[in-house]
């Protein structure tokens, strides 16, 4: 589970936008997601047409002190998909702050509350509220990451140091450390300004700006506006091209971030080390005749792999890989209701690097294990495929 918080004291930034529909890609390529509004103005909660007739309890019902006790965050959730929830807020939110003056513990009652509900997602996305107050001391604190959308313009970048101001004093005065990444936001590279604002960026925040660029466009408003995320408003828009890509990329991360040790290890080795490697991981399969995981076991090359994945809103999903030199194989959806698209590949033993393709955009493979870095800045799946065992 990883627990991203979307945080800039200056509002207007693409804060709320990025919470939505980052949310809503991950779930589309499979991952189970909670996202939390904890902005007073209940602006997420709106963008997914969620309506006050829709929830009794929000967010504000959690994390308060009532006498007669308070519901968990599993209590209030509003489902959006199979693979989306959400807790919704409203404008009672503002007076948290005020009720809690004084309260032991009130930094951490978001912290508390995600502890009955982590096991069940795979990201959780905190929306926070436009200032640097309680709510968003919370959401820092209950977040391992941070998320600052950025605009170009010269007060976003004062927001960003303001929110590197409090993440400082979280880590100094609490032990409390989070992983910092900046998105730029509403992006046109046409303008200068934009451009020199990316290099000021970079200059900045070095490896720690996304590849992926939100660029601007009225499709993102009017999604908004609608009640949807983009990928449901239109997935034909460079909106839902961005975001898709970003959801990507995060995952990319985390595949590199989390994985196991010695993977990390081979990722930052050399060519002849990985070589040796991969035929040391071979023997040892042989010797102890089993499978291991994510190695897959064939009788013969026309037996092949079977590669599969399940995203029920997808329209196309192809595979790519060294197995069919990179160029598209179309995946068969074979379970309507799950959405779970299959091929077989023919393949002979060996190493593969592969990609899915989703409605045009590339991306690894949501559960695999094994990623490595390409000569291009992102990340391919790897599978490794042994010999088959005969019994004699």
């Amino acid at each position: 589970m990883r627990i991203i918080a979307i945080a800039n004291q200056k509002g207007g930034c693409g804060k709320t936008t990025t919470s939505i529909n980052l949310s809503s890609c991950l779930s589309f390529l499979g991952k189970q997601v909670l996202l939390i509004d904890f902005d007073p103005q209940g602006h997420a909660t709106l963008g997914l047409g969620i309506r006050s007739g829709d929830y009794e309890k929000s967010v504000f019902d959690v994390i308060d002190f009532p006498e007669d006790g308070n519901p968990s965050l599993s209590d209030i959730i509003v489902k959006r998909n199979e693979y989306l929830d959400v807790v919704p807020a409203d404008v009672v939110l503002s007076a948290i702050e005020q009720k809690l003056a004084g309260v032991p513990g009130r930094e951490t009652r978001l912290l508390e509350k995600l502890t009955t509900v982590g096991k069940d997602y795979d990201f959780i996305v905190i929306d926070c509220p436009p200032s640097l107050g309680l709510l968003t001391f919370n959401a820092l604190m209950a977040a391992e990451e941070l998320i600052v959308p950025l605009e170009p313009s010269t007060f976003s970048l004062h927001g960003l140091q303001k929110i590197f101001e409090t993440v400082h004093l979280l880590k100094e005065g609490l032990g409390h450390d989070l992983s910092i990444r900046a998105l730029m936001t509403m992006f046109e590279a046409r303008t200068r300004f934009a451009r020199e604002f990316e290099t000021k960026t970079q200059e900045f925040f070095g490896d720690r700006v996304y590849r992926v660029k939100i660029r601007r466009t009225v499709s993102l408003r009017e999604a908004a506006q609608a009640g949807k995320a983009i990928v449901d408003f239109n997935r034909e828009s460079s909106g839902f091209e961005d975001y898709m890509n970003l959801a990507c990329e995060l995952i990319e991360e985390g595949r590199v971030r989390f994985q196991p040790s010695d993977v990390t290890q081979e990722i930052q080795a050399t060519q002849e080390t990985q070589e040796n490697q991969e035929a040391q991981e071979i023997q040892e399969i042989h010797e102890a005749k089993e499978m291991r995981s994510p190695v897959l076991m064939f009788e013969a090359k026309t037996e092949g792999v079977l590669f599969s994945i399940e995203l029920p809103l997808a329209r196309s999903v192809q595979l790519a890989g060294d197995f069919n030199n990179w160029l598209a194989d179309d995946l068969t959806l074979t379970d309507n209701e799950k959405g779970r698209w299959e091929i077989k590949i023919p393949v002979t033993q060996g190493r593969y690097r592969y990609k899915f393709i989703v409605d045009g955009q590339w991306c690894v493979d949501p559960k695999s294990d094994i990623v490595e870095a390409n000569g291009y800045g992102t990340f391919d799946s790897v599978i490794e495929v042994g010999a088959a065992e005969h019994t004699p």
